[in-house]
């Protein structure tokens, strides 16, 4: 598929209406062409409500970010859903610092 650009809401892209438009990722994910440390960073940033500067690889999601229980599960859950990956109960208990999550997904093949 060849990606086009839109011009406003109701324009035609290359001929085709804007509903038809449908962007060319390809295989970089939802979160275009960022790498994966700043993929993970833009989702800590969002769901944990951190600074960037707050963000480095050693940051400890409890300690340094001041995560709860119930945000590192939906930290997760939004990981999976944007890297499509499974990660179990296992798994899980192994991820402490933003490292941790990079070095399981690149892993895992999200790289």
């Amino acid at each position: 598929m060849v990606g086009f650009t839109c011009d406003g809401v109701g324009s035609t892209c290359n001929g085709a209406a804007q509903d038809d438009y449908i962007p060319n990722i390809g295989s970089i994910g939802k979160r275009g062409r960022m790498n994966l440390e700043e993929q993970v960073i833009e989702i800590i940033i969002e769901q944990l409500d951190v600074a960037r500067e707050q963000c480095v690889p050693e940051a400890s999601f409890v300690n340094d970010l001041g995560a709860d229980s119930l945000d590192l599960m939906e930290l997760i859950m939004e990981m999976e859903e944007q890297f499509d990956v499974s990660i179990s109960d296992e798994e899980l208990q192994k991820i402490r610092t933003i490292q941790n999550v990079i070095d399981f997904l690149r892993a895992n093949g999200a790289a």
